[in-house]
């Protein structure tokens, strides 16, 4: 009788060992998935923190198209190419924003790029949604907001 207890502990002990493992293993998981998301958000910021510089540099240049508030880089842009076509200077400027806006989609495809009221003036927003977007303000770490220069904007 004592050998049976004894063979049936030993396998209690086996199962338990299984369950630690399985828990362990299910918890590293959960430790690599929550990296990953971590290194995915870290690359998107990144790449979207240059695209926002770079956009934002382009609307400070020069006299834009009187942009009023609403979502930039959601439509296509019924311009000709403008590098082998006689363009007016209107459709030169929808023709540069909508190159900007195809290599920007390549690169993040999820983003959202508006211009909207912010105070006196108004500001470009890049987020990862469009919701998010809306709901940016001056200073919040999950979206970019940069005031444009006066006279850029509508």
């Amino acid at each position: 009788m004592d050998a049976y207890t004894q063979q049936g502990s030993s396998f209690i002990e086996v199962l338990v060992a299984l369950a630690l493992l399985m828990v362990a293993g299910v918890g590293m998981a959960m430790v690599q998935q929550e990296t990953q998301f971590v290194q995915q958000q870290t690359l998107w910021r990144w790449q979207a923190q240059h695209w926002f510089e770079v956009f934002a540099h382009w609307q400070s240049l020069g006299p834009q198209s009187q942009l009023g508030a609403g979502h930039l880089c959601e439509q296509e842009a019924l311009v000709p190419p403008c590098d082998s076509a006689q363009c007016n200077f209107q459709d030169v400027q929808t023709w540069q924003q909508q190159r900007f806006c195809d290599l920007l989609r390549q690169t993040l495809p999820e983003v959202s790029v508006l211009i909207k009221p912010c105070g006196e003036a108004m500001c470009l927003v890049m987020a990862n949604s469009r919701v998010t977007a809306q709901q940016c303000r001056l200073g919040e770490g999950h979206c970019f907001m940069k005031v444009l220069p006066r006279g850029r904007h509508g």
